[in-house]
């Protein structure tokens, strides 16, 4: 990391987030390609679904990673003792992809997920986020999903399916 924080001297790297500064012209991001060498490109992009008002997604260009942050998280468990809305991982699945987990991804934990991380989600509408969601994987052909706390999605067209209707579901209730 020490050639991008050198390359790119506008970019901040922070627990592992990169936060760009200041803001210009309306957006957090900052959109220009970045070269990171072996082929790899990257573009931090703004987030369709914030967990935060800062939040950043972005994408790699040469494996067609979308890296959304806490916004696609699926797989995670409900904890039945002490804090009910924490989230935990069934144990073993932190190093699988999506197509590779035991037990599929559910619409009922999807939705308790974004449920739970997403906490802003029961002030608005859903409104414009799924037609957004879907121009930006158009514009970003997306073959990988990375969020930040759930296994990673290889079999994109079998679990954006059931992350449209958790999202749906949990902006609804």
């Amino acid at each position: 990391m020490p050639v991008f924080g050198t390359t790119y001297t506008d970019t901040e790297i922070r627990a592992g987030q990169l936060c760009h500064r200041p803001f210009r012209g309306g957006s957090f991001v900052d959109r220009r390609l970045r070269e990171l060498g072996g082929g790899y490109r990257f573009t931090l992009l703004d987030a369709i679904i914030e967990d935060l008002p800062n939040t950043v997604w972005a994408y790699e260009h040469k494996q067609q990673v979308l890296f959304p942050v806490d916004a696609l998280g699926y797989g995670h468990l409900p904890r039945s003792a002490d804090f009910p809305n924490e989230p935990v991982h069934r144990a073993g699945e932190c190093a699988l992809l999506s197509s590779e987990l035991r037990v599929p991804p559910d619409l009922k934990l999807a939705t308790h997920l974004t449920q739970s991380s997403l906490f802003w989600r029961r002030h608005v509408e859903i409104g414009l986020y799924p037609e957004q969601l879907e121009r930006l994987m158009q514009e970003y052909p997306t073959k990988l999903i990375a969020p930040a706390h759930d296994s990673v999605i290889d079999d994109v067209d079998v679990i954006m399916p059931l992350m449209r209707e958790a999202h749906r579901q949990a902006f609804v209730g």
